[in-house]
């Protein structure tokens, strides 16, 4: 016993001093204070960007520094083909320029020496001079063996770095997903909220660093049936996760929050709005109110607007952007950004045929069907 007394002597005093040690500060969100709402009139404009592919889906939209718009999508045969690629577009004041690929299968599997069998959901962000691409890439028909791969430009996308796999799990690291962009951090990093579809569908967020290390992730604590988060940062520990549900009959959009940054979640009670299985956008404006855009019926033949005044806690219909009683039609996958400007923009699957891009102001969403 005597021989074993400083080694518990010395195990409780570092247990003490474990304990006593001050805890380090929660990531913090970089977060702009909320205004007055905008003052612009009320403007509404939309237009398709240039067809490339028989099949075009998810796109992400993201403003550049010097004001202009950059979009990304998707776009083969169809989904989960092997001719599928990553398309690019930006927007100056005038038009679109003209599309061109900036992701391949077969670049991809040479960058990052994995196998690859087609490619998904492109999301882009931009901060500073830097554009961030994430993108999905599976080794396997279907969505199960995806991996999520980045490239960046710093020369608004006129040329890009090669890309590198996230390892986002130990587990052979496939199964994980992105759609929706990332909330900036104030440390420099970001938070990328990500799913998974291996062994089930669950969704997750990945802390990454100003280097743009893993340095952690965390699972939100929606049910299983939940995917595709998309975040919006309420106050500088503060977020709201608003997710897609995969009950195809009797779904609801899910809701989860974070105090600490977004190291732990709790699921909150859902939002009153239907969800079918369909993606849907998050925007936090800089008035504070929050924009929801989603498709609420069974079909994916309406695509609407929807607002918060108290940071999530209730919602109204606003805009209805489009809507078909044909129930094939497909509005879907909306991504959301507001520009430097105070212009809100929303891009858009267009029936699958192309891309969708609206321009509005903030006096607008309010209003009825275009």
């Amino acid at each position: 016993m005597i021989r074993w007394l400083p080694l518990v002597v010395f195990t409780a005093g570092l247990c003490v001093a474990l304990w006593q040690a001050p805890r380090a500060e929660p990531p913090a969100f970089l977060i702009a204070p909320s205004s007055a709402a905008s003052t612009l009139p009320a403007e509404f404009t939309q237009e398709e960007l240039p067809p490339v592919a028989r099949f075009s889906h998810a796109s992400t939209i993201a403003g550049l520094a010097d004001g202009r718009l950059a979009v990304a999508w998707y776009a083969g045969s169809h989904e989960k083909a092997i001719d599928v690629q990553i398309w690019f577009s930006i927007r100056d004041t005038e038009n679109w320029s003209a599309p061109r690929v900036i992701a391949t299968r077969a670049d991809t599997a040479t960058e990052t020496g994995a196998v690859v069998r087609t490619l998904g959901n492109p999301v882009l962000y931009a901060r500073g001079k830097r554009l961030n691409l994430w993108f999905v890439s599976s080794s396997v028909p279907g969505w199960s063996g995806s991996s999520i791969n980045h490239k960046f430009s710093d020369d608004g996308g006129l040329s890009w770095s090669p890309s590198e796999k996230l390892v986002t799990s130990p587990f052979f690291n496939v199964g994980t997903l992105v759609r929706t962009p990332p909330v900036v951090l104030a440390d420099g990093g970001f938070g990328l909220p990500i799913y998974q579809e291996l062994f089930t569908q669950c969704p997750e967020w990945l802390r990454i660093d100003s280097a743009g290390r893993i340095i952690g992730k965390s699972r939100l604590t929606s049910p299983v049936n939940a995917l595709q988060p998309a975040v919006a940062a309420i106050e500088e520990h503060r977020a709201l996760a608003l997710l897609r549900s995969t009950d195809r009959y009797s779904g609801t959009i899910m809701a989860d929050t974070t105090v600490d940054g977004g190291i732990s979640w709790k699921q909150s009670a859902s939002l009153p709005i239907g969800n079918f299985n369909s993606s849907l956008a998050l925007l936090r404006l800089r008035s504070g109110r929050l924009l929801l855009a989603a498709n609420p019926q069974r079909a994916r033949n309406l695509l609407q607007l929807f607002l918060s005044d108290d940071e999530g806690q209730s919602w109204r219909p606003a805009r209805v952007i489009e809507s078909d009683p044909d129930e094939t039609a497909q509005f879907s996958y909306p991504a959301l950004m507001q520009g430097i400007d105070g212009r809100i923009h929303l891009t858009f699957t267009f029936r699958f045929h192309a891309i969708a891009h609206v321009s509005f102001t903030e006096a607008a969403i309010n209003e009825g069907a275009p």
